[in-house]
């Protein structure tokens, strides 16, 4: 069990809450120079493995942030439950192995309301790996958001006395304690700040806070840790305004190495490799989506009109209607040929009552309902 989970004065309920851990939905990879895992309600760790059975954690948690005030932001600690649960995608398209995964705020139905679809890439040789956030706005109304994340290092498998190292020529910075270093890049956007602390139990608790480091602003250049917990990472990048509907994609690299300039050989070489590959996805809007998806309508409660996105691959004949809570077909929504790509349409209930309903999407190789909420 993670160090910055709640403290149990019970061994009994200690013992239950690690023995869950110990089975909490997951997925990994790795290659044999780094290692990936995506757990835990959003949480990523990165380790160097050192043998068939064992391995050397650097980052003990990276989760992501997102701050629209110092009252609303979404954190792993108190807002994120998954939508998606993490799966090894089993024909990537980009990478030779990849995890996808995707968290929500229903733990604390707290604002602000957004989606994080998350894809984690890695490649059978290179010590580093891309990762791709998509947040997504699910408010009915724009979000000037700050994103970035938590970083907790657990450096060569050890808390404490690391340092942290901005590095401005590559604009990345790197976290070390002997040999291992862990450098980290925004691929997509520049570093808009990197906020450094002392870990302490409940930094992660209040919102005013992990907004103000987000928002930070400033880069901290060069900390040395003095303590045997360690410290926190915040990096961001600039605020930046979702409209309602639309989403945000911010790239990440993360290298490994066994000195600096081993690491940022990696770092370099995840750079050329989203140069190749991944520019094209930087917006948000690929072209062609690889699988059938329904999204979830937002905003959901509603009143009284929502929005429903869906997915397609290819070129389909589409229906989209809505049901009623026993069944009953109340609209269609749509009902023709409909292009490739990621569509959005508007469902008005201003004519029916509240309660739950249900839209299911209908086309000849692939079918999905879901419920949804309005509240008159």
């Amino acid at each position: 069990m993670k160090r910055n989970l709640p403290v149990f004065n019970s061994l009994i309920i200690l013992l239950f809450f690690v023995i869950a851990d110990m089975f909490a939905q997951s997925a990994w990879f790795d290659n044999g120079t780094i290692g990936v895992k995506f757990r835990n309600y959003g949480e990523i760790e990165i380790y160097s493995p050192v043998t068939m059975t064992d391995t050397l954690y650097q980052i003990d948690r990276l989760s992501t942030l997102g701050g629209v005030s110092s009252d609303s932001v979404f954190s792993w600690r108190t807002d994120q439950d998954w939508e998606d649960q993490p799966v090894l995608v089993s024909s990537p398209q980009f990478s030779d192995y990849e995890i996808f995964g995707s968290v929500n705020n229903l733990y604390s139905l707290e604002p602000p309301d957004i989606l994080i679809k998350m894809n984690l890439y890695g490649w059978q040789t290179g010590g580093y790996t891309i990762m791709k956030f998509t947040i997504i706005n699910r408010e009915s109304i724009p979000l000037s958001l700050y994103f970035g994340f938590e970083i907790i290092p657990e450096t060569d498998g050890e808390y404490g006395f690391e340092t942290i190292h901005y590095l401005p020529s590559q604009d990345a910075f790197s976290i070390y304690r002997d040999s291992t270093q862990t450098g980290f890049k925004f691929l997509n956007s520049p570093l808009g700040g990197l906020r450094v602390f002392e870990w302490y139990s409940g930094y992660d608790d209040i919102d005013d806070s992990l907004y103000t480091w987000l928002s930070y602003g400033a880069v901290d250049t060069l900390y040395i840790s003095t303590n045997t917990e360690g410290t926190v990472e915040i990096p961001s990048i600039d605020e930046t305004t979702i409209p309602a509907g639309d989403s945000l994609v911010s790239f990440l690299a993360i290298a490994v190495g066994n000195n600096e300039s081993n690491m940022l050989g990696n770092l370099a070489l995840a750079v050329q490799q989203y140069n190749n590959i991944f520019t094209s996805l930087s917006t948000g809007n690929e072209s062609l989506p690889r699988e059938y998806s329904v999204l979830q309508n937002y905003p959901n409660p509603f009143n009284p009109s929502t929005i429903i996105g869906f997915q397609l691959p290819r070129k389909e004949k589409v229906n989209l209607s809505v049901f009623n809570a026993v069944g009953q077909k109340i609209a269609v929504l749509l009902d023709g040929e409909v292009p490739a790509g990621n569509h959005q349409v508007t469902f008005n209930a201003a004519d029916y009552p509240g309660g739950i309903y249900f839209y299911k999407l209908t086309t000849d190789d692939f079918t999905e309902t879901k419920k949804m909420l309005l509240i008159k």
